[in-house]
């Protein structure tokens, strides 16, 4: 379906990971392990660095367990920034060549180079849905995006852009973009001018909007709901938004190289695992 791709692929991806969301846990891990069985071979096949860190479980085949994946050597960040080329796919699928390059934004230390595909384009779209579907978005209603550097002149204040459909296979309402790079006034005025139903940013960058938008003496009624990743998302910038706007704050838990890792409960503080996208482990301060 990701190799198809297209609205049609979309929708049919979203009824699928529906299915998904009444499975229990014990399901959804039988499945995970029959994925990795499936995918491990291909990987080593493809990427040269994880031949040799996959080769334990390589032997397993279908016998593989979760104790076996334990037990694989964890991935460390300095490693992938030395070595990247040789994590890289060196025969994929059309779908999954390489289209872009995108950098982590350093907060923990020296960015990180990712490189993405049309395939790994459609899947986060897919997953940002049933995200923003939970949490009862509009699918017909208007998004406005300020979520990273663009080349100059293509989002640029005012006006910004039109990027189509976002909510696309599920409703009409259009995205709207602006560059990242905008000066924080430039962005108010925008969003004042644009009257969007949601905003997508950072939580950074949203506490420089509502505090700027507080000294201008503007509240945004007309948003609804505020959707932020990449960045830690405080209890004090969630009342914030609150009191100022008037709008929820919504939070994922995503990074550039694997895409979404968990997404704000609906209704409540917690977070759900995208279990069809990532296995997270949680490590203790010895790496276990």
């Amino acid at each position: 379906l990701l190799a198809q791709g297209g609205a049609g692929a979309r929708a049919r991806i979203l009824e699928t990971l529906r299915q998904h969301e009444g499975a229990s846990f014990e399901d959804l891990r039988s499945a995970q392990l029959r994925h990795l069985v499936q995918w491990f071979p291909a990987i080593a096949r493809g990427i040269p660095a994880y031949r040799e860190r996959l080769a334990s479980v390589l032997r397993k085949g279908a016998a593989l367990t979760w104790e076996d994946v334990l037990e694989l050597p964890l991935l460390t960040r300095s490693e992938l920034q030395e070595r990247g080329e040789e994590f890289e796919c060196r025969e994929p699928p059309p779908a999954f060549r390489v289209v872009s390059r995108t950098s982590t934004s350093g907060s923990t230390g020296r960015p990180l180079m990712t490189p993405g595909s049309r395939a790994s384009g459609d899947w986060a779209s897919v997953l940002r849905l049933r995200f923003l579907s939970w949490q009862g978005f509009d699918p017909d209603a208007t998004c406005a995006f300020i979520t990273g550097p663009t080349p100059p002149g293509q989002a640029d204040p005012p006006e910004g852009a039109v990027a189509g459909r976002w909510a696309e296979p599920l409703g009409r309402g259009l995205g709207l973009t602006l560059d990242l790079k905008a000066d924080t006034h430039d962005q108010l005025t925008w969003i004042e001018r644009k009257r969007p139903a949601y905003l997508v940013t950072y939580p950074s960058n949203l506490l420089a909007l509502l505090k700027a938008s507080e000294g201008r003496g503007e509240r945004f009624s007309f948003l609804r709901a505020v959707a932020l990743s990449s960045e830690p998302v405080s209890q004090e910038l969630v009342e914030l938004c609150r009191r100022s706007w008037g709008a929820r704050c919504l939070a994922t838990y995503s990074a550039n190289e694997v895409g979404f890792l968990a997404t704000q409960v609906p209704d409540e503080d917690g977070y759900l695992v995208q279990s069809e996208n990532a296995i997270v482990e949680v490590l203790r301060d010895d790496g276990s």
